[in-house]
């Protein structure tokens, strides 16, 4: 199912490649658009191997949750705006949840090395000097009702 997948890529983030999309989701052209020609590039072929190797890892969680959760809409047997709800939302959220332990298990470390210090790594640099924060979600995680 597209929607599942086209879900996935963009609570992911992961960066359009194969061509120009404008913040409004058009096809950029600099004349009326022929619809039997490839689309002007987004990025330099430098760029965008740059842009392929960060992306990867997200990609290859992309291609393991859309057939897991295409599964499970199958098997739902509900409207899909109850399986949004219910089920894919949750499971990305999770997924996301994941994603910040991993980034922040295997390189928070080596950034505070170089100085950087991320939001995600801020509670274990706060940890150290004793103050106790409140669990802190974000706005966009306490309603659903955006989906």
């Amino acid at each position: 199912m597209d929607y599942i997948r086209l879900f996935i890529f963009s609570y992911l983030e992961i960066r359009h490649t194969c061509c120009y999309v404008d913040r409004l989701g058009r096809l950029w052209h600099e004349e009326s658009p022929y619809f039997t020609e490839k689309p002007y590039p987004r990025y330099y072929s430098t760029e965008l191997r740059r842009i392929t190797n960060e992306d990867a890892h997200l990609r290859a969680r992309l291609e393991e949750l859309v057939p897991e959760l295409i599964s499970q809409y199958d098997s739902f047997g509900g409207k899909l705006q109850d399986f949004v709800i219910d089920i894919l939302i949750p499971t990305m959220r999770r997924t996301a949840k994941e994603l910040k332990d991993e980034d922040k298990a295997l390189y928070a470390a080596g950034r505070r090395g170089l100085g950087v210090v991320m939001d995600g790594d801020e509670d274990e640099t706060e940890g150290e000097s004793g103050e106790v924060e409140e669990d802190e979600t974000d706005a966009e995680e306490e309603s659903d009702d955006e989906y």
